[in-house]
């Protein structure tokens, strides 16, 4: 349970931000991803959302969430935009709206306050996001759904104070991490930052750049550090096209420390974990590509897959979490 959990939550893609140098010409030219948009610029992005799961190399889960969006920019200045991201025709994947079902099912009409009709998000002066403004709103909505869900777990401990207590435990440490800004932004609505991803960067036109960026842990304290590469696969500068691609392996020696420390965090047996933990391995892979006008910074096509492979007491199981963000009108 806890393993499934760790992959639901933790080392979903983050933000990256590769600082280079200013322009220069022939084989050191740097391209640009800079927003050079106006209040009242209006753009419409269908969206979908994979969820799939194996083990041993079964398919044991597979949902898909599908909406369309409308990115309108509200307000523009020297230093800022202000984005909203409306909500049309969202779907939830089957997993999703059974386990809704379930937690809301002696309160049904609760369902619709979980609905988000909207993020309203903002940008630095060249487009690279900065942070959703309507927070306060969804963690409004989301605690709706985390005390009835921290009910119905609770309650199926029974009479047993032990199991009750270490439940309590668990749920108030994850369940404060899923109210905070860096897992919602992060996690809920990674899709904006995927959007996004390349803006306020640029990146060198005839070469491969290689860097080394820190991932945030949702979990706990400190950094999973991961080693990645940007190359242009199209590059056409004659329309202000590209096609950027992005490959990232995370360091496994990492991800097992925030495993341990998140263990440790929830009273698990020490040396179980610790044993648990090195006799395992872990493969997590970030392979995003990004199609864009990057003048003026209209993405047309994204596809950002991250792959978690892990072998836990000779069991094998992965995860592929993948989005498509593609512009529509």
């Amino acid at each position: 349970m806890l393993r499934f959990f760790f992959l639901l939550t933790v080392f979903l893609p983050l933000l990256l931000t590769a600082q280079t140098d200013s322009l220069m010409a022939d084989t050191t030219t740097y391209v640009p991803f800079v927003a050079y948009w106006a209040k009242g610029d209006t753009l419409r992005y269908e969206v979908e959302k994979w969820d799939l799961q194996f083990e041993q190399d079964s398919l044991t889960k597979s949902d898909t969430t599908r909406y369309t969006a409308i990115f309108v920019v509200l307000d523009s200045t020297e230093t800022s935009y202000l984005v909203n991201w409306h909500f049309e025709e969202y779907q939830n994947s089957a997993a999703t709206q059974a386990l809704l079902n379930e937690t809301f099912r002696e309160a049904s009409e609760q369902l619709g306050s979980l609905e988000f009709e909207e993020i309203r998000f903002s940008t630095d002066e060249v487009g690279s996001f900065q942070q959703i403004e309507n927070l306060e709103e969804i963690q409004a909505i989301l605690e709706v759904y985390l005390e009835d869900l921290r009910k119905s777990a609770l309650a199926a401990t029974g009479n047993d104070p032990e199991r009750h207590q270490k439940t309590k435990k668990a749920l108030d440490l994850t369940f404060s991490m899923l109210r905070s800004r860096q897992y919602i932004e992060s996690n809920m609505f990674v899709e904006l930052i995927h959007l996004l991803h390349p803006m306020g960067s640029q990146f060198p036109a005839f070469d491969t750049l290689t860097y080394t960026e820190n991932y945030p842990n949702n979990l706990g304290e400190g950094y999973v550090e991961g080693n990645g590469i940007y190359y242009f696969d199209t590059l056409d500068v004659a329309n202000d096209y590209a096609h950027l691609k992005q490959i990232v392996e995370l360091d496994e020696e990492d991800t097992r420390e925030v495993l341990q420390e998140y263990f440790t965090r929830l009273g698990l047996d020490n040396e179980v974990a610790k044993e648990l933990l090195e006799t395992s391995s872990y493969d997590i892979v970030d392979d995003n590509d990004y199609f864009y006008y990057y003048y003026p910074g209209i993405p047309v096509f994204v596809d950002c897959m991250r792959s978690l492979n892990f072998e836990i007491n000779g069991k094998k199981t992965s995860r592929v979490k993948r989005y498509f963000l593609t512009w529509i009108d």
